[in-house]
């Protein structure tokens, strides 16, 4: 999906896409300063990437427990990154690493990348917040 897409998607659920604050506040295990959303130990088995095993596509939600943000928050890292609410220049901001990414610094809690509005991404995903 595009960020308009998603933005469009939340809206109608009575939602929104969180901020680039929100995300990695989340990511970060709110006050815990997290590195990644498990913990300091570099990203191994614990998420849904290329970096351990070579992937072809998502993990089912939830599939790696191990690398849950605190309250049960599955996939802040690996599997999609996720479009936020917030630009940087012209572009949006998106959060979170993905499971088509080899990168080790991908699924840390201050790792960002953006994309124009109209980029539609298979590794690029999103997920809603209460307003």
């Amino acid at each position: 999906m595009d960020w308009q897409q998603a933005e469009t998607y939340c809206h109608a659920e009575g939602k929104r896409l969180p901020s680039e604050e929100e995300w990695e506040w989340a990511a970060r295990g709110t006050t815990q300063a997290r590195v990644y959303p498990w913990g300091g130990d570099a990203p191994g088995g614990q998420l849904c990437w290329s970096g351990v095993q070579k992937r072809d596509g998502t993990c089912a939600v939830g599939s790696y427990p191990q690398g849950d943000a605190p309250g049960g928050i599955h996939d802040l890292a690996g599997n999609v990154w996720e479009w936020t609410s917030s630009s940087w220049e012209a572009d949006h901001v998106y959060r979170g690493g993905s499971w088509h990414s080899e990168v080790a610094t991908h699924p840390r809690a201050a790792e960002r990348s953006r994309g124009s509005v109209p980029y539609r991404l298979y590794f690029v995903g999103f997920r809603c917040v209460a307003k």
